[in-house]
């Protein structure tokens, strides 16, 4: 009989999992706008790539909301560190030394948490990192900078590239170019 009450158990979570998505599959257009799929006003089962918002003929990820008129946050620097002493461009370091780079970040509608520090070089864009949620709307208000820290050691170099944060709504930052020298010790 186990074999049966296996058959049984297992028709019964297939058949909720099939209630579950006819129930969730409603991407009609409900509304009086022409040519968007209205999920999120007619019944909030939006787990779609469908145009549910009012811009026609677009895919909506983030227009609705908290993103409708989001516009790209702002960041300054870099700005070195090791330790607790700033360094002065061009910054030169050793193969140990634990270099901070910071910046400071201006969004108006405070939705960097959630975002990304992204860093960008000539093989691709890296992700490095998730800005925590609680993150105020600017440097400026917090007195704080958004930073990283090199892994140590180093490699001896010149190392170059761009950093940049995306917010919560996709909105890209400008990039600041980062670059350094790791020199070995004389």
């Amino acid at each position: 009989m186990p074999g049966f009450r296996f058959f049984v158990m297992f028709f019964l979570a297939f058949s909720l999992v099939v209630l579950a998505a006819f129930a969730c599959d409603n991407d009609d257009d409900d509304d009086a706008i022409l040519e968007t799929d209205d999920d999120a006003a007619g019944g909030g089962n939006d787990d779609d790539d469908d145009d549910d918002d009012t811009v026609s003929g677009d895919d909506d990820d983030n227009d609705d909301g908290e993103c409708a008129g989001n516009t790209d946050p702002v960041i300054d620097g870099p700005f070195f560190f090791v330790g607790d002493e700033e360094l002065e461009q061009p910054v030169v370091i050793a193969p140990e030394d634990e270099l901070e780079i910071a910046f400071s970040y201006t969004d108006a509608e405070c939705n960097l948490g959630g975002g990304s520090i992204l860093m960008s070089t000539d093989d691709g864009v890296t992700e490095l990192g998730v800005i925590p949620s609680d993150i105020d709307c600017s440097t400026e208000e917090n007195g704080m900078l958004l930073s990283l820290t090199m892994e140590t050691p180093l490699e001896v170099g010149e190392y170059s590239f761009g950093i940049y944060l995306e917010d919560r709504c996709s909105g890209d930052s400008n990039t600041i170019d980062v670059q350094f020298e790791v020199q070995a010790p004389v």
